[in-house]
């Protein structure tokens, strides 16, 4: 489909002019041949404007340039500027001479070419049937094309609204949106994603680097509850909780993880930040809560998969790569870690 641009044409009145050294005379023809009214002020589409003169008939018109012709009809010269593809404007000057002599020169303007789009190429969207909007600045018409049928479009003054179908298959899906313009031969692609926090529960595969720089996959469940989240099998016996706003969740650090055996003792466990250097922000040196991220994306083979990231630095400006837990005495002593996950993956 292709979105016709609405006419946009400005109006440039140029006022009758008497041009003489010594003064205007109601006797004197020439004189009194003057442009009355002009449209003359053109988009970058091909596009026709009009000069009315005072005199009818009685006139040639000249242009200074090829793009911009002319077409002399009773008292009006007709102009046609032709398309320009140029990003930079043009101008023209029409010359229209009176068969007594008198001579008016009218100034003749041409914008110059653009097609631009809204610097966010990636849209979000929940599971229910939702609208976005997307800018689109175009001096051509241009057509639209998505990749999937759950996605269709309107035009608007200001670009383009995206459609997206309810997604009922229960799993996060994306699709793109091809936007070409045939005159200026560019396109741009914009990238929408439609998921909310229902459709992360269930079965993963977590995958990490443990304590001991070994690479560990495991299967993991995800529950909800309300607006939060349990990762259940990172480790046995411990859930890990998560916020949610609906649409993907954050683990918190310094998390209380509850009371758990070890080694025929009681520990407390907690949870906390760890850096790319895997030094483990914990209580003693550390009170800022960082939130852990998940940030859906997809894999070159087009599988889901949740990566973790930071949503802030720790105090010392380092950025958070993975988690910890470390174990307490019931007093509160602390005993070290009892397990890290360095770089946290999900893949479905």
């Amino acid at each position: 489909m292709t979105f016709t641009m609405k006419k946009y044409i400005a109006y440039l009145l140029i006022p009758v002019a008497c041009l003489t050294g010594t003064g205007c005379s109601n006797d004197d023809e020439t004189e009194a041949f003057t442009v009355i009214k002009s449209e003359v002020i053109f988009r970058a589409t091909p596009s026709t404007g009009y000069i009315v003169v005072s005199n009818s008939g009685d006139f040639t018109a000249e242009s200074s340039v090829a793009w911009c012709t002319t077409e002399c009809r009773n008292d009006s010269v007709i102009i046609n500027a032709s398309i320009n593809k140029n990003l930079e404007g043009r101008t023209a000057v029409i010359t229209i001479t009176s068969a007594k002599g008198g001579v008016q020169k009218v100034p003749v303007t041409q914008y110059g070419a653009y097609f631009r789009v809204d610097n966010n190429n990636v849209l979000y969207a929940t599971d229910e049937e939702v609208t976005l909007s997307y800018t689109v600045e175009s001096a051509f018409n241009y057509q639209v094309t998505p990749s999937a049928q759950w996605i269709s479009y309107t035009f608007t003054d200001k670009g383009i609204n995206f459609i997206l179908a309810p997604n009922t298959t229960g799993q996060p899906r994306r699709a793109y949106a091809t936007i070409y313009c045939e005159e200026m031969d560019k396109q741009y692609k914009v990238e929408l994603r439609q998921y909310d926090i229902d459709d992360f529960i269930g079965q993963w595969t977590a995958t990490y680097l443990n304590r001991r720089g070994e690479t560990v996959s495991l299967p993991i469940n995800i529950t909800r509850n309300g607006n939060q989240v349990s990762l259940i099998g990172l480790y046995e016996g411990v859930a890990i909780n998560a916020n949610t706003d609906g649409q993907t969740f954050s683990i918190p650090t310094h998390q209380d993880l509850g009371t758990h055996a070890l080694n025929g003792a009681s520990y407390r466990f907690y949870l906390f930040g760890m850096n790319e250097d895997k030094t483990i922000y914990s209580s003693e040196n550390e009170d800022k809560i960082l939130n852990y991220t998940c940030t859906p994306d997809w894999n070159e083979e087009e599988a889901f998969v949740c990566r973790f990231e930071g949503d802030s630095t720790f105090t010392d400006g380092k950025i958070m790569k993975g988690i910890a837990f470390t174990a307490y005495t019931l007093s509160g002593e602390k005993k070290g870690t009892v397990e890290q996950f360095y770089d946290l993956n999900l893949k479905r």
